[in-house]
């Protein structure tokens, strides 16, 4: 299928806790511009609230040393089988993109 004008997005899952990476790609008169975009969502199991103050401090490290991160955000998700056996996820959502 040919797109004329819009925008693709195709999602890979990298990890066993659900990890994702979307690339977006736009298009314009049939074909692709630049940039792509690659938005990714990482997840961490964590059980206490030190492991999650060490993912978030882990973060920001990478914040500093990587200036190609963009909209950088932190989620949480809670599950009722995670709440019942002690952990839940804390998501390290960021964008890069390739020119």
């Amino acid at each position: 299928m040919k797109i004329g004008y819009g925008s693709s997005e195709k999602t890979e899952i990298l990890d066993d806790n659900g990890s994702t990476e979307a690339t977006i790609t736009q298009f314009y008169d049939g074909k692709q511009s630049r940039p792509v975009r690659h938005r990714y969502r990482i997840k961490r199991k964590v059980t206490s609230h030190l492991e999650e103050e060490e993912v978030f401090k882990e973060f920001m490290r990478e914040r500093l040393t990587d200036k190609t991160i963009l909209d950088p955000a932190i989620e949480f998700e809670y599950s009722p089988k995670g709440v019942k056996e002690g952990y839940y996820f804390v998501i390290k959502c960021y964008t890069k993109l390739e020119y």
